[in-house]
């Protein structure tokens, strides 16, 4: 969570870590870790593009593991929601980012993250299942997609009756899964040709995939299918997609559950005209989940 070590850079995030906070938190860990890892968040709006580059060199000097870079999103419930975008900007910085990690010993292993050359690789998101414990976290069993309530008072209410504390939830069918599993695995480390077969809708994502490697997207190395330099620069721009159309939507909801006085201030008008978009992309979209013990007995439970 290191973000900057510019104190502009963290008064504009709202960050009440300070760059000496962040200084300790790394004399702290690293070494003391098998992986650490730092993010850091540019936003090329704000502040020359060399303030990141400077946070970027004292993350590596520090010696940490793995830097993960990551492009302020303009949420419309946040006070950057007005922002305009700059992709090419933010493509131009990431590219000198890599020309400086290539000096300092670091390499892009990742649409997003650096790692020292030889070191290990975290990337629980590329991960193909996973179970989330905690308020806000999500799991994925290859075919349901869950959200767990964000704030803690249901979360609580949930455990106490017995049940899962789950908010949300979006079953994919079969192609939708194998997509699912593309995106992810594209993300870091690629994906595995082999393992891609198996998948019940591999027959409907391969022709798609096949196409982006004779555009020039992607490339093949030891038996896995990666982003080339030109496919990086698409998957930053997608990836931003994703996060408006089916992040920002989802977290501007789920944060309804939190008390008045800790809600946004802003609101998201343009959220709400993606969430449509964002619902046919998953299918039936994140579903509520029945509760009744939340609700009362003569109200009835959406979905």
């Amino acid at each position: 969570g290191i973000q900057s070590f510019d104190p502009r850079m963290l008064r504009h995030l709202g960050r009440l870590n300070t760059a000496d906070d962040n200084r300790r938190a790394l004399a702290a860990t690293v070494g003391d870790f098998s992986c650490v890892n730092a993010d850091l968040i540019f936003d090329v709006a704000f502040v020359e593009p060399d303030v990141f580059l400077r946070d970027f060199e004292e993350c590596c000097r520090a010696g940490v593991d793995q830097i993960s870079t990551y492009p302020l999103m303009h949420f419309g419930y946040t006070p950057f929601g007005k922002a305009q975008e700059q992709p090419q900007a933010e493509h131009e910085l990431l590219r000198r980012t890599c020309e400086l990690a290539d000096r300092l010993g670091y390499e892009r292993r990742s649409v997003w993250t650096f790692n020292r050359v030889g070191g290990p690789l975290y990337a629980s998101i590329a991960r193909e299942r996973y179970l989330g414990c905690g308020a806000g976290a999500a799991t994925f069993t290859g075919e349901d997609f869950f959200l767990n309530h964000f704030a803690l008072a249901p979360y609580e209410r949930a455990l106490a009756a017995g049940r899962l504390p789950l908010a949300r939830r979006a079953h994919l069918d079969p192609v939708r899964a194998a997509l699912y599993y593309a995106f992810w695995q594209l993300y870091a480390p690629g994906i595995d040709l082999d393992r891609l077969r198996l998948l019940e809708g591999a027959q409907f994502v391969t022709p798609l995939l096949q196409a982006m490697r004779r555009l020039g997207y992607l490339g093949v190395r030891d038996g896995r299918l990666h982003l080339t330099e030109r496919g990086l620069d698409h998957y930053h721009d997608l990836e931003r997609w994703v996060t408006y159309h089916l992040i920002e939507p989802l977290w501007e909801e789920m944060l309804e559950e939190h008390p008045p006085g800790d809600r946004p201030r802003h609101r998201a008008r343009r959220s709400r005209v993606r969430r449509g978009v964002g619902g046919r992309v998953t299918g039936r979209g994140l579903r509520r989940r029945r509760q009744p013990a939340d609700r009362g007995p003569h109200r009835r439970a959406r979905r």
